[in-house]
């Protein structure tokens, strides 16, 4: 699949499962437009040596995908409900998750997560402004 086929692919699936992507953070928006790619491009590769790195990547990527229909229904849910303010937050915790793989632990602050950002940035591999590639905001 060459790179318009996959973006045109990209595109489709997410207005299927999700469509526009105008009503969440750019950065969730663009993050969310990233798994959706990486999901329907990726050619799986297993290195010898490097088989356990190669497989939770695309376990990771596997879930990823297979989660962010829910986790953007909840952002959307949030942020028509009672307390829309704690949609932003919602959403930074999924950023920090999925686009900056920060671990998960409850006893984790907002504040906590966003300082393992700095340190987990050299691992974030996003194409800058798919989501505007793709014409979903």
């Amino acid at each position: 699949m060459n790179r318009d086929e996959g973006l045109k692919l990209c595109r489709a699936e997410i207005l299927r499962d999700l469509g526009k992507l105008d009503d969440i953070s750019y950065e969730l928006a663009n993050t969310i437009a990233n798994i959706y790619y990486r999901f329907l491009t990726r050619v799986p590769t297993l290195t010898p040596g490097n088989l356990a790195t190669d497989m939770a990547e695309e376990a990771r990527i596997l879930t990823n995908y297979q989660a962010a229909p829910n986790l953007i229904a909840r952002v959307r849910t949030m942020r028509s409900g009672k307390n829309p303010a704690y949609a932003d937050d919602v959403e930074e915790l999924f950023i920090s998750l999925l686009k900056y793989n920060v671990k998960y632990d409850d006893k984790k602050s907002l504040f906590q997560m966003k300082a393992e950002r700095l340190l987990n940035q050299h691992q974030v591999h996003e194409i800058e402004g798919l989501v505007d590639m793709l014409n979903l905001r």
